[in-house]
């Protein structure tokens, strides 16, 4: 499984995958000045940015780094 595979159905669908939070999809495949690169930036109803980093494999500690 790609990585994008996992993305496409997030980003299109945010409600599936996150019920209640009413998510609005902002940006893909972007970085964020001093946060680095992200796959998927949502914002909620209180404008918070919600950032989502997605892997095809197994997380290990050191992506959250």
């Amino acid at each position: 499984m790609l990585e994008r595979d996992i993305e496409n159905p997030i980003a299109g669908f945010p409600e599936e995958f996150f019920p209640g939070h009413s998510l609005v999809l902002r940006g893909r495949q972007q970085s964020f000045a001093g946060i680095g690169r992200f796959d998927l930036l949502f914002t909620d109803p209180f404008k918070t940015n919600v950032l989502v980093e997605l892997k095809a494999v197994t997380a290990k500690y050191e992506n959250a780094t």
